[in-house]
């Protein structure tokens, strides 16, 4: 099912959540919609539900305009942040509960149901679990049966809105490799709402970055991390170094630190003259032992396979560098040697 939204707008009493967003989401996408608190993720998820009305602009599912449905006519799945299991049911009856409240005309036979049931379970790996209650339930379980009850309508779009942000960091990873690998056996128009970068990055096809209320930039997300469209881009999706720079000639020259200049950095604009920001990621700043150099080393620590310096140049900046863990882990100055710096790429931001 393709999803195309054109001009939504949305607010709130006097808050726009919304301003004008433009969007399509291809059919069998994996997207996940991404931002910081406040930007408007939710809300345009909750649109796409139907779970609120849009004031403006309109919302497309392949041909047909369901700006104006209700949840129960969109024929979409969604799954809450804190999964909404209904207490008094036990596991079964909580995934077949969509299917036993449908008109009696649509309602499918006892054992249709009772084989969709326990298809499912087995699908999303509870089948174990199928009388106990969700009192019972790890937050993972809890977080399978919920994606369970929201298949069992055999929906065409699968809205998820948080779907691991109530579950520690090991859990979290775990159903983040199970959920990717089960949309890929059922192939469905899924879109997620997160504020996790590392869990869009890892998990979609594409990723939608919106910040206050406006998509800032869409694409794969090797694309986002490696061509950022602007700042809040660049700051949201992981750390950065922000440098003062300037532009001369096509040339960018990093202000009151001698820095060695990048082999290639990527410009905002066609501006050729100006003031700015440069931002670069850790692991694309090199150092270098140098008794002369512009910096001193003021940290080091070694998470995971990745050694993390902190320095401070000599007009007070405090830049992070990561350098990859191997052979030359012994060669890396320890804290008060001092370093000169390479910048070897980064995006040019004029001010």
């Amino acid at each position: 099912m393709d999803i195309t939204v054109s001009g939504l707008i949305k607010g709130f009493g006097s808050f726009t959540a919304l301003h004008g967003v433009d969007l399509d989401i291809h059919n069998g996408e994996l997207m996940a919609i991404l931002g910081p608190s406040g930007s408007g993720k939710t809300t345009l998820l909750r649109l796409l539900a139907g779970l609120e009305q849009p004031d403006a602009g309109t919302i497309r599912f392949g041909a047909k305009d369901v700006g104006g449905n209700l949840p129960g006519d969109r024929d979409v799945g969604f799954v809450f942040q804190h999964y909404a299991l209904f207490r008094h049911m036990s596991v079964f009856e909580n995934v077949a509960f969509g299917l036993r409240v449908r008109p009696r005309k649509t309602r499918p036979p006892e054992a249709e149901i009772r084989k969709r049931v326990n298809d499912l379970l087995n699908l999303v790996q509870v089948d174990w679990l199928t009388n106990r209650y969700p009192s019972q339930l790890s937050g993972g379980q809890r977080q399978r049966v919920a994606l369970a009850r929201a298949l069992a309508i055999e929906p065409q779009v699968l809205l998820l809105d948080e779907p691991f942000g109530a579950l520690d960091a090991k859990v979290r990873r775990e159903l983040r490799r199970w959920l990717r690998d089960l949309h890929r056996r059922l192939g469905m128009t899924t879109v997620f709402v997160t504020h996790d970068q590392e869990e869009a990055l890892d998990l979609a096809d594409r990723v939608v970055v919106m910040g206050q209320g406006r998509v800032e930039q869409i694409g794969a997300p090797q694309e986002l991390y490696d061509a950022p469209a602007n700042a809040f881009v660049y700051r949201f999706l992981g750390e950065t170094n922000e440098l003062q720079a300037s532009l001369h000639a096509g040339r960018v020259r990093v202000q009151n630190a001698p820095i060695a200049e990048a082999a290639r950095i990527d410009l905002s604009g066609a501006i050729k003259e100006a003031d700015g920001t440069l931002f670069v990621r850790p692991h694309l700043l090199a150092l270098t032992p140098d008794p002369t150099g512009v910096a001193t080393v003021t940290h080091v620590s070694l998470v995971g396979a990745m050694l993390r310096v902190e320095v401070e140049t000599h007009d007070g900046q405090n830049l992070h560098v990561e350098i990859p863990r191997g052979p030359s882990i012994d060669l890396v100055p320890r804290p008060g040697e001092r370093v000169s710096l390479m910048v070897r790429g980064g995006l040019f931001v004029a001010a």
